[in-house]
């Protein structure tokens, strides 16, 4: 085997190893896809908007707290103020009984004046967030939105495999150039293109293709929500506007005169809104371990979401970056 590859030249090895990535990423994308569905979704589940954010997001808790907060803004269980702290909530004079256990928990924390950031410090408060999370991962789970953990581990398990096949060939023929004292810089450069072509093709989600679909589905149900002209009130039940901030972020009720108070208390305006830019909560992978749902550096981290604003450090992004070009494999 190794004498066939040294036989090959650089030029033709370059063609060939091309052709056999593609053929590598291009089944592995079909045995993702068989496995990305669990057949076992209900119908017509019959989510809330807090198990809707939790799915969404994938498991922040600071999605959740920020939905909770906006559903009590909005049936005026919650008011705001100004202080010198910054923007605070308190509860109102609203009798908050018929709430349920996590509104109830999240209103009885504004007693008194405090930051939404106090709130995520919370230890009891973040404890209870991340329990109705794992309960809502749980239903999820069970009907088939959710991928569990053996699912995750068998997917990664299949791609960790397919990657060792196509990068042995490649590392291999490298290494007979550098032995060999041959120009490796285009073997090289491909080899970094289609790692990366790899891994973005064949991303593992802890969404199942079901989970996908429904999520699509409830966003066409309510893209009304966020195509309303500006300055209008928001025409329809509080139901709806909590829908519509579980599935599009509280930036999108930014338009709606009632909440753009809100908006800008999370460090959204509008000219974020309309570029579709702004600071955007940190999703996490419930499922691939660590502190995924511990509020702390996977969900969103220090300054990036708190009651004055978004810091730089809470919306950053990732890129590939490219390369050069030189020499291909050696014989």
């Amino acid at each position: 085997m190794i004498d066939l590859i040294r036989s090959i030249n650089g030029p033709d090895f370059l063609v060939i190893y091309f052709i056999y990535s593609l053929v590598i990423i291009f089944l592995l994308k079909i045995l993702s896809n068989s496995l990305n569905t669990t057949r076992r979704h209900a119908l017509n589940p019959d989510l809330d908007s807090y198990t809707i954010a939790v799915l969404k997001s994938k498991g922040s808790i600071h999605t959740l707290a920020q939905t909770i907060i906006f559903k009590l803004y909005a049936e005026k269980y919650l008011e705001m103020e100004a202080s010198k702290k910054g923007t605070t909530f308190r509860v109102s004079g609203n009798d908050i009984g018929s709430l349920n256990w996590i509104e109830k928990t999240v209103a009885e924390f504004f007693h008194a004046p405090k930051t939404y950031l106090s709130l995520l410090r919370n230890k009891k408060v973040a404890k209870d967030l991340k329990l109705f999370v794992e309960n809502s991962k749980t239903h999820l789970t069970e009907i088939g939105f959710v991928k569990g953990k053996e699912q995750l581990k068998r997917e990664r398990t299949f791609r960790s495999v397919a990657y060792l096949l196509l990068i042995s060939l490649g590392i291999t023929k490298l290494t007979l150039g550098l032995i060999n004292n041959k120009p490796v810089v285009f073997l090289v450069l491909e080899l970094i293109l289609v790692s990366v072509v790899f891994f973005v093709a064949n991303s593992v989600s802890s969404l199942t293709k079901e989970g996908k679909e429904f999520l699509t589905t409830k966003t066409t149900e309510y893209s009304w929500v966020r195509n309303s002209s500006t300055n209008s009130g928001f025409s329809s039940g509080m139901s709806d506007a909590v829908m519509g901030a579980a599935l599009f972020g509280i930036a999108s009720m930014y338009i709606y005169p009632e909440f753009g108070a809100l908006s800008k208390t999370f460090g959204i305006n509008s000219s974020s809104y309309a570029s579709g830019t702004g600071c955007a909560p940190v999703y996490s992978d419930w499922n691939s371990g660590g502190s995924d749902n511990s509020g702390s550096s996977n969900n969103s981290g220090g300054s990036g979401c708190s009651s004055s604003g978004c810091g730089s450090s809470g919306c950053g992004s990732s890129g590939c970056g490219g390369g050069g070009c030189g020499g291909c494999g050696g014989n």
